[in-house]
């Protein structure tokens, strides 16, 4: 007797949540993200801020960060960098690896 697997389901492009089904959505290139993500005008600073709340604790590279919210490098350099001047509870976790890549955290 063989099992029907049940595929996981999607992530939204955008926050990074699964999209379950029945939830409204928009089809971005092939890729799914929440109806509510993708009207509400985030601009990277806030959706860095949004995805490393709701993977703490892990920590994540810059490079990670950027590929799994489809941003360039460079907004999440500077996202990260505005971050640890503007909050002093904002650490980068130096010498941790990160979750995405494995690579040590500088």
């Amino acid at each position: 007797m063989s099992r029907s697997v049940t595929p996981p389901d999607p992530i939204c492009m955008i926050c990074g949540a699964p999209v379950r089904h029945g939830e409204l959505t928009v089809s971005l290139h092939g890729d799914f993200a929440h109806q509510a993500c993708h009207s509400s005008p985030l601009d990277a600073a806030d959706r860095v801020a949004e995805r490393l709340r709701r993977v703490a604790p892990a920590a994540y590279c810059d490079i990670c960060l950027a590929s799994m919210l489809r941003l360039e490098p460079s907004q999440v350099f500077k996202a990260t960098a505005r971050f640890r001047a503007a909050h002093p509870d904002f650490r980068v976790a130096v010498g941790a690896r990160c979750a995405g890549c494995a690579s040590r955290l500088a």
